[in-house]
């Protein structure tokens, strides 16, 4: 959210954490709200090259419905475009993939990777591919982990 971007604390706190998470900061992702989007400040401006200064990346979130301008967006360096549950569920609905088109088209113009949220079945995810989206979660793969559940689904899992 804005407010994290605008605490004075919040990028040392953040690059403190990232060694004991034991990845590398350029697996993980920031995904910045519309509101963190729209903020038109020098601070948060700063912030956002200082973050990537330290490695870490930037996902645009509810990229179907965002109203910022494409202006504020080309000030944020991210590589990856969240479709939102609710695009999906929307689209799942009303038969039109007009808001994820929207999303994909944007990440397109970026060269930016689409990760789809909310997949609850074969169906989302085939509409979401055919859409032309490049990832997906939701319950269709699994249900979500507890942290201390995370090590040995990776483990088991080899991924």
């Amino acid at each position: 959210a804005w407010r994290h971007l605008a605490d004075r604390n919040f990028v040392r706190e953040l690059t403190a954490s990232v060694p004991a998470m034991l990845l590398q900061p350029k697996s993980l992702k920031l995904k910045l709200t519309e509101s963190a989007t729209r903020m038109e400040n020098l601070r948060v401006q700063q912030v956002l090259l200082e973050i990537e200064a330290c490695g870490l990346g930037f996902a645009i979130g509810d990229a179907g419905t965002l109203k910022a301008s494409r202006g504020a967006l080309s000030q944020i360096p991210f590589d990856t475009v969240v479709l939102d549950s609710s695009s999906v569920e929307a689209a799942r609905h009303s038969g039109s993939a007009n808001v994820l088109n929207a999303g994909i088209a944007l990440a397109r113009e970026r060269n930016a990777f689409t990760i789809g949220e909310g997949i609850e079945s074969a169906n989302d995810a085939i509409l979401l591919r055919t859409a032309g989206c490049d990832f997906g979660s939701g319950i269709l793969f699994g249900m979500p982990l507890l942290g201390p559940e995370v090590d040995g689904y990776l483990f088991t899992h080899r991924v």
